[in-house]
């Protein structure tokens, strides 16, 4: 056996897997001709596709199995790592008749294994897109397809879970030639419990609300009488806030998980989602009893009591089945043997046949809508959650803002991909995208806040605010800016989002109110401000607490709210016919078709309104005869326009509304900068009409334009 690339970390934490626990399993098709290859592109301890890959390996191994493990390097660009995965598999092609690579469907890892090289084997672990998916992050259009087209092109696909098939659903076509069977388990030494310490309720993984690590603390304060210990990736308590008395934090990279899992008197996965859960199998393994959301894969490893499912996202209904759970305090036989016997059945079949059920626990049907459903809970859950981290999501927010400076300071190793990255430096992408976070949370009478914008930008930066009720719409439109590759300014990480739910609108001056001067700053940092059918008074209150920061409005359904035009730079409408709109004046506006055209009219709502080099005067009305020399001679950095009346005592007094109306009737030539031609160009291209010209001129004056006005 030999191993390609870094080695398997996570010896400290398996015992050696004992080979009488698979005898009598059915033989798996592999022999001397033919080789394994797993490729692992995560290769942390932490990580549960690691810690499959693990007991895999050494399972296939004690049934006489050619196994090779390539795991890619902790800082190895993911375009390298790629390359690096087909020249192995072709190296060990010449030695061998036939080659199996089997690989996670995220990342699209085996991209560059030629088709004559090896038969590819997708699992499905759990895409980093669909963690993004159920935590209401935008997802990144270009690796979905590279994931996709791997999906398409293997020979042979499985999945650990018909939940996961069911969600992987929601982003890719999955073939029905997929295979069911579980992930094996570890088979832990003869240990036993510590005596003289109290049992305590386990909850293992890393610190991310993806993991459900705010409701492990949020049990410990609702039940202080229960012990609760938390093994999580270097758990300095400075990083924690608030910590209970009752929990107890460990290394979960450094502890033995044989002896964490004996002194515990039940596991809990909390998780927003899991295709099968490592840390579940884990605990079967152990003959630990096991509490979790009914959604997750891990419920079709084993019934009640061994695994207790509870209804996703009833907390209170969880925290019942703790308690319960917790004073039975027992212990149950290891499911080992069997997992392990239904997985060798399964890549047994899957290699002979390619279709097959070998799951131990029938999966409730679970339709898409159904599915739909518990996602967009996992996104307000996701998006309600208060992380009690403060030092930890400070670090967070320093890897989303500068990357490069953060790993000079230190180096926490892969991230979770997120959707939206930029792919730069090779055919696939070298550079590691960064996760982007909740720009802000506007609900009921809360304060309103704001996270802090990426430092020194490249480019613009621009916030997307939209309502829950709306989040499929919103969805698709971030997927649709997340293509623009020659427009970065729409896309992760120059692209906040943000949300409003509960809506209340107590007026204008309240929600202003509501934003403290620190916040206020913060907004004033924004380039654009896109609203998805945005109540009208929050578009004022947005608009007013900035200084320079431009709003875009989209109008998706009949019966959203018209807002003020004041308030309003562009407005997008998706339908000609949508009548909320036909009677006002805009600065600028855009009709669609359909929502599908939304992502291209925003990239031109932004890209319009940008300034231009050089910014050219333009003769809208009048300039008749030689007026070269008068357009040419102006310097538009300061004066954005020349404005020709033979008025030159045009009254200062009275309502403004008079002085725009007399100076409209009176303007005998109009020239704009194309910058202004572009931003108010609904108003320009019928600038012969007296009340548009009006109109015109009130806004231009309104937002700071400074025209040459000429007599």
């Amino acid at each position: 056996m030999v191993d390609f690339g870094r080695a398997s970390e996570n010896s400290n934490s398996f015992r050696t897997l004992s080979t009488t626990a698979v005898r009598g399993a059915d033989t798996v098709m592999l022999n001397a001709s033919l080789a394994y290859v797993f490729a692992d592109p995560v290769g942390r301890v932490d990580s549960g596709v690691t810690s499959y890959i693990s007991n895999a390996r050494l399972l296939l191994e004690s049934r006489n199995v050619r196994v090779f493990v390539v795991v890619r390097e902790e800082r190895e660009p993911f375009g390298a790592y790629r390359e690096r995965l087909a020249m192995q598999v072709e190296k060990i092609k010449t030695a061998v008749l036939k080659v199996v690579v089997e690989a996670p469907e995220s990342d699209a890892v085996t991209t560059e294994i030629p088709k004559n090289a090896a038969d590819i084997h997708i699992r499905l672990h759990g895409s980093r897109q669909l963690g993004a998916l159920v935590q209401g992050l935008p997802l990144n259009k270009n690796w979905l397809a590279l994931e996709q087209r791997e999906i398409s092109r293997a020979s042979m696909l499985s999945s650990p879970s018909k939940s996961a098939i069911d969600f992987s659903k929601q982003l890719y076509k999955i073939p029905d030639r997929i295979s069911l069977y579980p992930n094996p388990a570890p088979t832990w030494e003869a240990s036993t419990p510590d005596k003289d310490r109290k049992k305590y309720v386990l909850f293992i993984g890393r610190p991310q609300q993806l993991k459900g690590v705010q409701w492990a603390f949020e049990m410990a304060r609702q039940m202080p009488d229960i012990p609760f210990t938390l093994a999580v990736p270097a758990p300095r308590k400075q990083r924690f806030k608030n910590i209970p008395s009752n929990v107890q934090l460990v290394d979960g990279v450094r502890a033995t998980k044989d002896k964490l899992f004996m002194n515990a008197s039940l596991v809990v996965v909390p998780s927003l989602h899991e295709t099968a859960s490592m840390v579940g199998i884990e605990a079967l393994a152990a003959g630990v009893p096991l509490v979790t959301w009914g959604h997750l894969g891990i419920v079709e490893y084993a019934a009640a009591p061994f695994v207790t499912a509870v209804e996703p996202y009833k907390f209170d209904d969880f925290i019942e089945m703790v308690r319960a759970t917790h004073s039975l305090c027992r212990r149950y036989p290891s499911a080992t043997p069997k997992l392990n016997s239904l997985f060798l059945q399964g890549i047994n079949t899957t290699l002979a046949s390619g279709k097959c059920d070998y799951m131990p626990e029938k999966a409730r049907d679970c339709t898409t809508e159904q599915v739909r459903l518990i996602t967009r809970k996992s996104i307000e859950v996701a998006m309600a959650s208060k992380q009690n981290l403060p030092r930890w999501r400070r670090k967070l927010r320093k890897l989303i803002r500068n990357p490069s400076l953060f790993y000079k300071d230190s180096w926490l190793g892969q991230v979770i991909i997120a959707p939206g990255a930029k792919i730069s430096e090779s055919k696939f992408g070298n550079t590691k995208p960064q996760e982007p976070r909740l720009f802000s949370l506007i609900s009921g009478t809360e304060e309103i806040t704001f996270s802090e914008p990426p430092e020194k930008p490249e480019g613009l930066i621009t916030a997307f605010l939209y309502s829950e009720d709306s989040e499929e719409d919103a969805r698709q439109i971030i997927m649709g800016l997340n293509g623009f590759d020659d427009f970065r300014c729409v896309c992760h990480p120059m692209l906040q989002i943000g949300v409003f739910r509960d809506f209340r609108d107590d007026g204008v001056i309240q929600l202003i109110n509501r934003i403290d001067l620190r916040n206020k700053n913060k907004i004033s940092s924004i380039d654009h401000i896109i609203l998805l059918d945005p109540p009208p008074s929050l578009v004022e209150a947005l608009r007013s607490c900035g200084t320079r920061q431009r709003t875009v409005v989209i109008l998706s359904r009949n019966d959203a709210h018209m807002p003020n035009p004041w308030h309003t730079d562009v407005l997008i409408v998706v339908g000609k016919k949508n009548l909320n709109v036909s009677s006002s004046i805009w600065r600028r506006k855009i009709v669609v078709n359909s929502c599908a055209d939304l992502p291209v009219a925003i990239r031109r709502a932004i890209q319009e309104g940008l300034g231009k080099s050089p910014d050219m005067l333009l003769p809208l009305l009048g300039f008749d005869g030689d007026y070269r020399e008068e357009l040419l001679g102006i310097n538009t950095c300061y004066y954005k326009g020349i404005i020709k009346s033979p008025l030159n005592n045009i009254s200062a007094t009275g309502p403004m509304d008079d002085i725009y109306t007399k100076l409209a009737l009176n303007v005998t030539d109009i020239a704009v900068a194309e910058s202004i031609y572009l931003r108010y160009r609904s108003l320009c291209d019928q600038i012969e009409d007296v009340e548009i010209r009006k109109q015109f001129l009130a806004f231009s004056l309104y937002d700071g334009v400074i025209f040459d006005v000429r007599t």
